[in-house]
């Protein structure tokens, strides 16, 4: 892959948008019903009872300030780890849910635009998977908080 296209800055800034973005619009659909969202988790039949809730309530706070922070450029390497770690949890789970056998919402958004586990879901987290690893391994931070800070930084030493 050319070098020069892996470190161009707007596509690091499309890349942390369309995963910024994606985590706070499905965090916020399910902070709109926790209860639907507890009974999606549910549904999955991995957890046991007593931490269900405990997901239902965690989850969507962990994607809204990821969202939040690679929308903004903070940390970028620590919360493209974090997605990877959330894609890889949610691809588990959906492959354990088909090898069930289970017809089941997939739990991303809710009540908006439900979507059935299945293949297609996936290989649509797969992409987002790769997506975060391009994050983590090429973090560039030209158009984040942190090179605002740096830059700050820079000028009030001069």
């Amino acid at each position: 892959m050319n070098n020069k296209l892996i470190h161009n800055g707007y596509l690091n800034l499309v890349v942390r948008l369309l995963l910024g973005g994606l985590f706070i619009f499905t965090a916020l659909s399910k902070f709109s019903d926790l209860s639907v969202f507890s009974k999606e988790i549910d549904n999955y039949n991995i957890l046991p009872i007593f931490l269900i809730n405990t997901f239902a309530v965690v989850l969507p706070w962990v994607e809204l300030l990821c969202g939040i922070f690679l929308l903004t450029g903070i940390r970028i390497k620590a919360n493209a780890m974090i997605s990877i770690s959330l894609f890889s949890v949610f691809t588990l789970a959906i492959l354990i849910a088909m090898f069930q056998g289970l017809s089941i919402n997939c739990g991303c958004h809710t009540k908006l635009l439900a979507d059935k586990v299945g293949i297609t879901k996936v290989l649509q987290n797969m992409g987002f998977l790769v997506l975060s690893v391009f994050l983590f391994y090429f973090p560039g931070n030209k158009f984040s908080f942190e090179s605002l800070i740096k830059k700050t930084e820079n000028d009030s030493t001069v």
